[in-house]
């Protein structure tokens, strides 16, 4: 029982860190990515570029 219980939680920390990791990275304004710098909505990050570029429709 207490095999499974900390199995259970250590598979609940690992997606709560990458669920975290992966919002972290969407809120970004900057290039995180390896390689050269690309301004944003030249990255083909789909997410990251749709948000850009609503965020400049409102402007």
């Amino acid at each position: 029982m207490m095999l499974l219980t900390w199995s259970y939680l250590s598979a609940f920390a690992v997606l709560l860190g990458a669920e975290l990791n992966a919002e972290l990275e969407r809120q970004t304004p900057q290039d995180t990515t390896t390689g050269p710098a690309r301004s944003l909505g030249e990255r083909g990050a789909t997410v990251a570029d749709t948000k850009i570029h609503a965020a400049e429709k409102r402007t």
